[in-house]
């Protein structure tokens, strides 16, 4: 008994250890590949590679366009992409923001530092360059396009209300946007995308902020 559950031990190790070869094979890459992407050839499927669909990157953020309404925001992120349409991260945000209200007696000003992290998901739905070029996509290559972006935020920091101030956790944030991003150089890309909170609402400021960014896929 205990002879045969050894040989069938050995045996599902030396399956292992072939199934992982013949996928170590099936993965291998060849010097001319991203020469190939880069002329917008197609190169053979190489399976799924979790380590070719990581991708890091950075966006500065603009959240006002008036004289009432002053904001920035800076945010490093990390991300996979999990299918060549979905796209996956997490980020660290930090952000200031002014808002001035007016009121019956003056203008009332509000200043916000705050800090936190986000955590977002990408659907890709248009590549123009695919469809001008003729070119299919393959698994690992570098991506461009059209996309819609659901992002959820939980920011601590400090306010300051007309020269009162305060600090501690506020309320989460949940954006809605589209963007477009578009590859510059090999596996580089840049990208701007509008977004939209729909938690933090203020009547009297522009609801919509704009980011521009950049980001490098392995």
């Amino acid at each position: 008994m205990n002879k045969t559950l050894g040989n069938t031990a050995i045996l599902i190790i030396l399956a292992l250890f072939f199934s992982v070869s013949l996928t170590a094979q099936d993965d291998e890459t060849y010097d001319g590949d991203e020469e190939l992407m880069e002329e917008g050839f197609n190169i053979p499927n190489q399976g799924y590679n979790l380590k070719e669909r990581i991708f890091i990157g950075g966006n500065i953020g603009l959240l006002g366009f008036s004289s009432q309404q002053i904001g920035i925001d800076f945010s490093p992120f990390v991300g996979v992409r999990v299918i060549d349409n979905i796209h996956l991260g997490a980020g660290f945000n930090y952000s200031f923001q002014s808002f001035k209200t007016p009121t019956q007696i003056g203008v009332s000003t509000e200043r916000y530092t705050l800090y936190g992290y986000k955590v977002f998901g990408k659907f890709l739905f248009f590549n123009l360059e695919s469809i001008m070029n003729g070119t299919k996509r393959e698994p690992g290559d570098p991506l461009g396009g059209a996309y819609a972006l659901t992002e959820f935020q939980q920011n601590w920091g400090k306010v300051n209300i007309d020269g009162v101030t305060g600090s501690g956790k506020f309320d989460p944030s949940f954006f809605l946007g589209l963007g477009y991003q578009q590859n510059f150089y090999r596996k580089f890309s840049s990208f701007v995308e509008a977004t939209y909170d729909v938690i933090q609402k203020n009547n009297n400021t522009f609801p919509v902020g704009i980011r521009f960014g950049l980001y490098y896929g392995f």
